[in-house]
């Protein structure tokens, strides 16, 4: 839960300093959308950097067993994060769980538990975009503050509102609909910004604002490597780049994927920043929980 409580944090200081002008005009997609909307890029930014290693993490684990553990580790996140109401963390790691690196794992997903298959089935319906995102739009609706909404449903209503018409219809007359729907979407945004919640800081974890996940080809790579397609053999060329890939990987994983080769291990510095910065083994579960648990403390409460 510590986890969920500190990623919280995080996306809610982020989401606070969004300002208003980073999404006029699509500013967040155009050129320049560093400089336009350096906000609303850096909490993409990182949503897309949480989605990646909670891949590695869960690849990083050659046993099914242990692979299925660290699935459901991240289940039971994703449902203390809905508990927050911290709905941007639950779409963070359903995107982890449901891209196509650990989707696909099915050796893996069969020694799931039913009650994590509930969580998760459960948190799927709620976030579902089916008939325009219906339960999620009540959701927002119905709860209680404070709330972290997912940013994405967000980006997704204001360019579809930002392809609905031009600003001006002709010469003299201007698109006052188009204007209300941005308004309206402006106050629904703005609404979850000023919330506050009463939970403590974990300077310690305050790396996973910084991390410096594998990109999302090598890491199917991986998973094709962990778990290879029963209709097929991986081709000549995944397997070789994979066995490049996999040099910036512990010895001890590597050589459950691959025939063992001479000095296949983890040879560069960047891979021993990125398994272990100050203390945190970010690649080790257990090292991560272990680190939690010295910090945990009384239940707060929201």
């Amino acid at each position: 839960e510590e986890l969920a409580r500190q990623l919280t944090l995080q996306d809610l200081s982020m989401y606070r300093r969004i300002d208003p002008h980073e999404f006029v005009k699509g500013a967040w997609m155009g050129n320049h959308k560093k400089e336009k909307a350096p906000n609303v890029i850096l909490m993409i930014e990182r949503f897309n950097s949480i989605s990646l290693w909670v891949r590695e993490e869960i690849l990083s684990h050659p046993g099914v067993k242990e692979r299925a553990k660290s699935i459901e580790f991240f289940i039971d996140t994703a449902w203390s994060l809905f508990d927050l109401r911290n709905l941007n963390g639950v779409f963070n790691i359903l995107s982890a769980l449901k891209s196509a690196a650990i989707w696909r794992l099915r050796k893996t997903w069969k020694k799931l538990g039913v009650d994590r298959k509930s969580k998760l089935d459960h948190l799927d319906r709620v976030c579902s975009s089916d008939r325009a995102w219906r339960e999620y739009r009540l959701l927002l609706e119905q709860s209680k503050l404070p709330l972290i909404p997912f940013l994405g449903f967000f980006l997704t209503e204001l360019a579809r509102i930002n392809e609905s018409g031009k600003d001006l219809l002709d010469a003299q007359l201007i698109n006052v609909y188009k204007i209300k729907l941005f308004s309206q979407m402006m106050t629904k945004i703005r609404k979850f910004q000023p919330v506050k919640y009463s939970l403590r800081r974990v300077h310690k974890l305050d790396k996973l604002m910084h991390l410096v996940p594998m990109d999302a080809d090598y890491l199917y790579e991986l998973s094709l490597c962990i778990e290879k397609r029963s209709d097929r053999k991986p081709s000549e060329d995944i397997i070789k780049a994979t066995k490049t890939k996999l040099k910036k990987l512990p010895t001890s994983f590597s050589r459950h994927c691959l025939p063992p080769e001479p000095k296949l291990g983890l040879e560069t510095d960047r891979a021993a920043n990125r398994t272990e910065i100050k203390g945190i083994q970010l690649s080790k579960l257990a090292g991560l929980r272990q680190l939690i648990d010295n910090h945990i403390g009384p239940e707060p409460s929201i």
